[in-house]
């Protein structure tokens, strides 16, 4: 009996880590608007911060900040089209305090500036 509950543990482990990964990840999309480091998530799931990152990675399929990254961008992609707010402000609203790294990471992912792919969007909205 002890020998099958020894086998066991790996993967009992291996499910709570996963599933503190998940947590987190779900926390993220909640909060993603406010600032977090890898060391900070890690306590969240208590993990060591290399550990949380490797887990993190294999599970969800990027790294952390990727991921924080993209959850961001996709939620000003939204916000531009749908709004009227200004671009400072949707960075600010997404979790960005510096406009210049918004622009140049929503560049970055959309291969558009925010502005052009605001403009663009409507102006495909009006062709319809």
């Amino acid at each position: 009996m002890l020998g099958l509950l020894t086998q066991m543990l790996p993967a009992v482990a291996q499910q709570s880590t996963v599933g503190r990964i998940l947590a987190v990840k779900r926390w993220l999309d909640r909060h993603y608007t406010e600032d977090c480091s890898i060391p900070q998530l890690a306590e969240r799931a208590n993990l060591s911060p290399n550990w949380f990152s490797t887990v993190f990675r294999t599970t969800v399929g990027s790294t952390p900040k990727a991921y924080l990254i993209a959850l961001r961008l996709e939620h000003a992609a939204y916000l531009l089209k749908e709004t009227e707010q200004s671009i400072t402000e949707i960075a600010h609203r997404v979790g960005y305090n510096d406009l210049a790294n918004f622009i140049h990471a929503f560049q970055h992912q959309y291969g558009d500036s925010p502005l052009l792919y605001r403009n663009n969007y409507r102006g495909s909205q009006r062709s319809r």
